[in-house]
């Protein structure tokens, strides 16, 4: 005999029990493109620009301001914003610096004594402004903000899709990337952002490539150990080196002042660099045999004879843009063709056009694509993808 609370009991023994959902998470939210290609201006202005015009011919400025999207803010007079793109394309945080003639972070003393670096992020100016304005900020300003983790990709990380079989150079400062890739032509330079950005989940984009670190310089080479230490912890990710080129040979003086590769790379020739060992600790015992080395200078002590500032400025002319999810797509599209065997026989792609040999035409198509720095050729993306549509391998969704 089974009594109403025996039955109870029993009953509910018997009940399956709800699977447990975790709550999803809020969807990332991007800085919009508008602000991002908005701030793609006014290079005559630019502080930052100024000064690698004094390093550098203008076209190699040219190609480092659309290589590297280089942005103008109005936050101080001639400030430079560097823009935070991931390997999608999605623009994650803009870095917002004024720098003086010698190419240094500007400091700014406070009203109340207080010395602080001219270095701030987008979304904080903006936040401000509206604040001051006594508005209420757009909604996906209050949303970004609300993001525990807003810059959460290094700096140059929308460049890995154009150069997927380079090695990695990775500096602290976007600045230091910046000057230091046309010295290191055959590596793809980066930056973290900050000393404390060398994490795990930022590190992710480069798992399987080949990294080397350069560590500013500090007192006691406390930066220097602790990249180094950072760079063992992650071993099982990427495959490191870390230079200790700065570490070996500056002075206590340069230590203390903390300078970086930048402060030696613009005393000299940019031109007159070429591939040589480094000199890098091995954070591996048994280091990958085609791990290729980064290229060091052969330092040689030339005077450059580069155009007047005027004259350099004026002949720059006209930037074309790629913009970054151009690159997400050609990645999209090479990686689909690479998977799947092509139909023989001519293919019928519209109306108007007729291809005879399929092989042939995605080949030369991905090279113009791949290779060309100028709007014109998104067409040739376009073709590709229209034919991936059509061989049921690629959706409209973005």
């Amino acid at each position: 005999m089974i009594c109403e609370n025996e039955r109870g009991s029993d009953v509910g023994r018997n009940t399956p029990k709800l699977a447990y959902v975790p709550p999803r998470s809020p969807p990332q939210v991007d800085i919009p493109a508008e602000l991002f290609k908005s701030s793609l201006t006014q290079y005559e202005k630019n502080g930052f620009v100024t000064f690698l015009l004094s390093i550098f011919p203008p076209e190699v400025v040219q190609k480092l301001i659309a290589d590297y999207y280089i942005g103008t803010s109005s936050r101080w007079d001639g400030a430079t914003v560097f823009w935070f793109i991931n390997s999608l394309g999605q623009v994650r945080a803009g870095q917002i610096k004024q720098f003086d003639k010698s190419g240094h972070t500007r400091k700014e003393t406070k009203r109340n004594g207080e010395v602080k670096s001219c270095t701030t992020w987008i979304h904080s100016v903006l936040s401000y402004k509206f604040k001051k304005q006594g508005v209420d900020q757009p909604k996906w300003l209050s949303a970004y903000e609300s993001q525990p983790n807003r810059v959460n990709c290094l700096f140059g990380e929308h460049l890995l899709n154009r150069h997927p079989l380079k090695p990695i150079a990775l500096f602290e400062s976007p600045k230091t990337a910046i000057i230091a890739a046309p010295y290191f032509p055959d590596y793809l330079c980066m930056a973290t952002g900050s000393l404390s950005y060398l994490t795990k989940g930022r590190l992710s984009s480069l798992h399987g490539r080949n990294v080397v670190l350069f560590p500013d310089l500090s007192t006691d080479g406390k930066v220097f150990n602790k990249w180094f230490d950072k760079a063992k912890l992650y071993g099982d990710l990427i495959n490191f080196q870390v230079s200790d080129l700065l570490e070996k040979n500056a002075t206590a003086e340069e230590k203390e002042q903390g300078l970086d590769i930048a402060d030696y790379l613009v005393k000299l020739n940019y031109s007159v660099f070429s591939p040589s060992l480094p000199e890098t600790i091995e954070t591996n015992q048994q280091p990958d045999e085609d791990n290729t080395p980064l290229p060091q200078p052969v330092i040689v002590e030339t005077a450059t004879d580069y155009p007047p500032l005027d004259s350099a400025l004026s002949g720059m002319g006209t930037i074309e843009y790629l913009y970054p999810r151009f690159w997400s797509r050609v990645t999209r599209v090479r990686r689909i063709f690479e998977e799947i065997t092509l139909p023989p026989g001519p293919f019928k792609l519209n109306t108007n056009t007729k291809i005879v040999d399929l092989p042939l035409f995605v080949a030369t198509h991905l090279s113009f694509v791949e290779t060309k720095q100028n709007r014109a050729y998104e067409a040739y993306l376009e073709r590709l993808e229209i034919l991936a549509e059509k061989l049921g391998r690629l959706d409209n969704t973005p």
